[in-house]
């Protein structure tokens, strides 16, 4: 049995390229869409999955402010690190006025 890892950063999605922390990172498995497992960016924006079998799986990042990203295209082979940067754009956010009468 073969083991890889995935891993890479967590970035904004401008010219700054800064490291985004605490995104929630998910693997899926690219047939079944299962979700293998769940992990965070740490302070630079790092983030690793250990032990993985190899195939095909998806990326998915996301957190509040950014639009989610999605990455279909990873491939796990031959106790191999791929290396997946994944770069989150920020979301415009629309705040709503509430005027109370009293």
């Amino acid at each position: 049995m073969n083991l890889c890892s995935i891993a890479g950063h967590i970035l904004k999605g401008d010219d700054s390229k800064e490291a985004i922390s605490d995104a929630i990172i998910t693997l899926l498995n690219a047939t079944t869409r299962e979700t293998i497992a769940t992990t965070r960016s740490a302070d630079d924006g790092e983030y690793v999955f250990y032990d993985i079998l190899e195939g095909s799986y998806i990326l998915v990042a996301n957190k509040i402010g950014y639009k989610t990203s999605t990455d279909t295209s990873i491939t796990a082979k031959n106790n191999s690190i791929v290396n997946v940067d994944i770069k989150l754009s920020i979301t415009l956010l629309k705040i709503l006025e509430l005027s109370v009468v009293v």
